[in-house]
């Protein structure tokens, strides 16, 4: 990162302090390697005091789940009707 790069990024840390940030994160990347550098940038901003809300998704551990179970679910990404398998998987999948 270059001194002019970060510069750039400082001069928006007044404007947003004490402010809330609604972060939404799909499960696919919970999943990735590049997760804890996305945690990072969040607890950066922590740091400069902008309050961070996290929403997670679990689309793709409750597909995977379900695979492995060999469950039909009604629909993984939270639209839609979803029925009581599904219902079950989401929450284990959300939750372990």
């Amino acid at each position: 990162m270059k001194v002019s790069d970060l510069r750039g990024i400082l001069q928006y840390v007044p404007r947003f302090r004490e402010r809330i940030f609604v972060v939404a994160i799909d499960g696919e990347i919970v999943a990735s390697p590049n997760f804890a550098n996305i945690l990072l940038d969040l607890a950066v901003l922590r740091s400069l005091s902008i309050k961070v809300i996290l929403v997670h998704g679990a689309g793709l551990q409750i597909a995977q789940l379900a695979t492995e179970r060999g469950l039909t679910i009604s629909n993984s990404d939270g639209t839609g009707i979803t029925d009581e398998t599904t219902l079950k998987i989401s929450l284990e999948a959300a939750t372990t």
